[in-house]
């Protein structure tokens, strides 16, 4: 290996490292009123961890079908957001946001 090629090797893979695989699961939090939110999928449930003013984590889907992400709000209320269907390895998007006690799709592509 020259030395012009080591450096774009590394270029690569820490690129590679920093790009995240599957599906991405967002709930907003602008008004701070969501205390917590997890995801319902493939027989499994993933808590989302709190990312400046979203919860949010891509998970890989070995499954195909749909789901649900379950929002607690402070005030102790339930919120549910339905997952639509899931594929493996199409890496969507499932943004949402929780107004007046609803769930809505947020319309944040990534």
């Amino acid at each position: 290996m020259d030395r012009s090629t080591a450096p774009t090797l590394l270029a690569t893979f820490a690129l590679a490292a920093c790009n995240s695989s599957g599906d991405y699961f967002s709930v907003a939090n602008a008004n701070d009123d969501v205390g917590s939110a997890e995801v319902h999928i493939c027989d499994k449930v993933v808590k989302l961890p709190k990312r400046a003013e979203r919860f949010s984590e891509h998970i890989d889907v070995d499954c195909e079908g749909s789901g649900k992400l379950k929002v607690l709000m402070e005030d102790g209320n339930e919120v549910t957001c339905i997952i639509g269907y899931v594929t493996p390895g199409a890496s969507q998007h499932w943004g949402y946001e929780i107004k007046e006690g609803v769930c809505q799709s947020d319309g944040i592509a990534i």
